[in-house]
């Protein structure tokens, strides 16, 4: 019987983790079906999107709440989906979205995984709870994650960091500064506003006027590691004209 397989990222990080999660899943059974939220990656893999990553991309409280018919929408989707049969779902990252995803997964009985998971260790323990109830299985990239949440009970194990195999380092720092016409004495000030058009337009312009300040004061390069889902032309009209360096597809290098 063909499984069906249902897998949500809702940042451009985890939608590329997802997607390679969905290509090695089909190495060990090309017949799952696929269904979630995601980006382009996603849906290159073959997953069919209830809704694009794009439509999810809201930063604060004020946008959240402007935006609360289309995420209840989201959610009612999501529930009916999963009501119409799907073997289990997989969670990657987003935890203010996704732990909400496996609350109702987990009260329809599906059972719910959750890969790369929320940095409890880092920013505050109140969603323990929350894992320990709504997720049957945690994968983490880090090592000592697997003990931190075994401690709580929680089933966690270690499959290692995605990045290590998506990312080639350039070590070549010359090479890198003459492509971009960056001078080769003084040093650079990376500015990374993330991968959402609204973090871009509520970060960057706080980023830029630092970087400003930094510039005159220090002497450096400020440069703008820009998305590759994103635009050039929105950071150009945020950044000062030739005053801030733009950095495209090189944000690994």
């Amino acid at each position: 019987m063909q499984k069906k397989m249902m897998i949500i990222a809702g940042e451009t990080s985890g939608d590329r983790h997802a997607a390679d999660l969905v290509y090695e899943l089909n190495e060990l059974d090309p017949g799952i079906e696929w269904v979630g939220i995601g980006g382009e990656a996603l849906r290159q893999s073959g997953t069919r999107l209830l809704f694009h990553l794009s439509q999810l991309a809201f930063l604060g409280i004020t946008e959240v709440i402007g935006h609360l018919p289309f995420i209840r929408k989201v959610f009612k989707a999501v529930k009916n989906e999963l009501r119409n049969g799907v073997d289990a779902i997989i969670l990657v990252d987003y935890p203010g979205f996704n732990l909400r995803i496996a609350r109702i997964a987990n009260r329809i009985n599906i059972p719910v995984i959750y890969y790369i998971s929320p940095q409890l260790w880092a920013w505050g323990e109140k969603r323990v709870e929350k894992m320990r109830r709504y997720v049957d299985l945690l994968l983490v990239v880090f090592q000592f994650e697997e003990t931190y949440y075994n401690k709580f009970g929680i089933t966690a194990h270690f499959v290692g960091h995605p990045l290590i195999d998506q990312i080639k380092i350039n070590h070549n720092e010359d090479q890198f500064r003459r492509h971009n016409q960056i001078p080769l004495e003084k040093p650079i000030l990376g500015l990374f506003p993330g991968s959402r058009e609204m973090e871009v337009r509520k970060l960057l312009p706080t980023m830029v006027r630092a970087a400003q300040v930094l510039k005159h004061k220090y002497d450096c390069i400020p440069a703008i590691g820009c998305s590759s889902h994103l635009p050039r032309s929105l950071y150009e009209r945020i950044v000062p004209q030739a005053d801030i360096q733009l950095i495209e597809s090189q944000t690994h290098a």
